[in-house]
């Protein structure tokens, strides 16, 4: 059974809602790296694993730690817009039946 608070970003806190910043991080650095793992299990290279450029595992260490730091340095959720006070009234209906149009 999931947790209802799991199972429902209402009852999250803001700060463990996901933002497009997060998730684009999660998705852009974390399939490269999981699709790495799964070519080189299914895959593996020739002359074994210790025959991989030392640029591949470099790679794959950047792309975590910037998935990591892009996760952990989120941007703010932007401030709530205020709402004016002044509000202009429009009327319903039949215009020339308005006061303004005697």
């Amino acid at each position: 059974m999931l947790n209802s608070r799991v199972a429902s970003a209402e009852a999250a806190p803001l700060s463990r809602v996901a933002t497009p910043a997060v998730v684009m991080s999660l998705i852009f650095a974390g399939a490269p790296i999981i699709n790495a793992g799964v070519a080189l299990a299914t895959h593996p290279p020739a002359g074994g694993y210790g025959a991989i450029r030392w640029q591949f595992y470099a790679g794959i260490l950047a792309a975590a730690i910037g998935g990591c730091l892009v996760t952990l340095y989120k941007p703010a959720p932007p401030m709530p817009k205020k709402k004016s006070a002044m509000v202009e009234q429009v009327p319903v209906g039949n215009p020339a039946a308005t006061p303004a149009a005697e």
